[in-house]
């Protein structure tokens, strides 16, 4: 049996104030519903696999353009202490 999940999120626009919020103070923002992104996880044997619509491969060989991302998934995982999950 294949485990997934799946995750979905909007994008938004701060307009003033995006750093702010750190110190409790307000901010003007703008959600953009029409621009959505969704996020899968599903279990594999072996392997921790991105598939993204301009990369597709090993987590750790996705390059510069990627390494925000790569960074998160990595500190994402090593908070829920699965540094080593295998996914794709």
């Amino acid at each position: 049996m294949e485990s997934q999940s799946t995750g979905t999120s909007h994008a938004k626009v701060i307009l003033i104030g995006d750093h702010s919020v750190v110190y409790g103070q307000p901010a003007i923002a703008v959600p953009l519903p029409d621009l959505a992104m969704t996020a899968k996880l599903m279990a594999r044997q072996a392997g921790q696999m991105v598939i993204t619509p301009n990369y597709q491969g090993p987590m750790d060989e996705m390059g510069e353009v990627y390494e925000g991302i790569r960074q998160l998934i990595t500190r994402l995982l090593r908070h829920f202490d699965a540094t080593n999950m295998p996914f794709y």
